[in-house]
């Protein structure tokens, strides 16, 4: 449950458009595994890549908001100079 809090409540409250990107990634899984229990049923390509580019276009928007309004990013050291994800070798 965390998790789900986490990703559709960054802020304390739901936001739109990581909802409607994670249904929409349901919907393209429900989709294409319908044919699992319907054999006769047809998958049709274009609907998954709308349902996945539609997820994706969700997920787009979201971030560039939050691009928008981000401040510097968070360091783990604090420091913007100190910070280096690799480790130098100092030749010892």
């Amino acid at each position: 449950m965390k998790f789900w809090n986490e990703t559709l409540r960054p802020k304390g409250r739901y936001e739109l458009k990581r909802c409607l990107a994670v249904m929409g990634f349901n919907a393209t899984l429900i989709y294409v595994f319908i044919p699992v229990f319907v054999p006769e049923f047809d998958v049709k390509e274009f609907v998954v890549f709308s349902l996945l580019s539609f997820s994706a276009a969700c997920i787009g928007i979201a971030l560039q908001e939050k691009i928008k309004v981000s401040e510097q990013p968070q360091y783990p050291y604090g420091n913007t100079d100190t910070y280096n994800p690799i480790p130098q070798n100092d030749g010892n």
